[in-house]
């Protein structure tokens, strides 16, 4: 083991729901690990076609952004998102979700359930008036 300095130690904030969304402006994978280390909470909320929804597990897809990749603002039938802005873009794509009053649940279902054949209208963002992190 290892002496810790006590004079390096710093203090986190308390996490509150206030936390509890992503921002697709930053990288795919400060996006994914956000999503895994706020699950079960406060969790990270989200709309997809104006439902709520809970993100519960993630991935950044290597393969990197394509031709096919949705647009800003908007979610592949496949569960991807773009994220990040200029050299930093990549590829979020969803793999476990829970609907508002539901069970969690794969992406593949969600978007079987839901008729999810084009791409879909998607937002993450702090509540009115929390400011974000």
């Amino acid at each position: 083991p290892v002496t810790q300095d006590e004079s390096l130690v710093t203090r986190a904030r308390k996490l509150s729901r206030a936390d509890s969304w992503i921002d697709v402006r930053e990288p795919a994978d400060v996006c994914r690990r956000r999503i895994h280390a706020f699950n079960p909470w406060p969790g990270v909320d989200a709309l997809i076609n104006n439902e709520p929804v809970k993100l519960l597990r993630a991935r950044v897809n290597s393969a990197g952004v394509s031709s096919s990749a949705p647009t800003a603002g908007h979610i592949s039938p496949e569960g991807e998102i773009i994220t990040g802005e200029g050299d930093a873009a990549g590829v979020l794509q969803i793999l476990e979700l829970q609907p508002s009053g539901g069970k969690p649940m794969p992406w593949s279902d969600f978007a079987r359930g839901r008729h999810l054949a084009t791409e879909t209208g998607f937002s993450s963002s702090p509540p009115q008036g929390s400011g974000g992190v």
